[in-house]
């Protein structure tokens, strides 16, 4: 669904190994740049994992609702924490 997400997802890592680089930090603008840029995607990339994460476990519970009925109302509620 978050296909068009991929491309924070990489800049997100490459400002991530960019805060790791001395060389960044020796640029006092480009460092402040990068961290700006990095603090203003941190809540967008982490919900977009929560997001996978609840996707994946509803398809995981959905699966083995059939075998158990706590993991059918786990469904439930995974769907609700999704959304409509």
């Amino acid at each position: 669904m978050f296909e068009s997400a991929a491309p924070l997802r990489a800049e997100f890592q490459e400002l991530e190994a960019a805060l790791g680089d001395p060389a960044v930090h020796a640029d006092l603008a480009r460092a402040r740049k990068v961290g700006r840029r990095y603090a203003e995607l941190i809540p967008i990339v982490k919900a977009l994992d929560e997001y996978d994460r609840l996707t994946d476990d509803l398809a995981a519970a959905k699966e083995l609702a059939a075998e158990d009925d706590s993991l059918a109302a786990e469904a439930v509620e995974l769907e609700a924490q999704l959304g409509p």
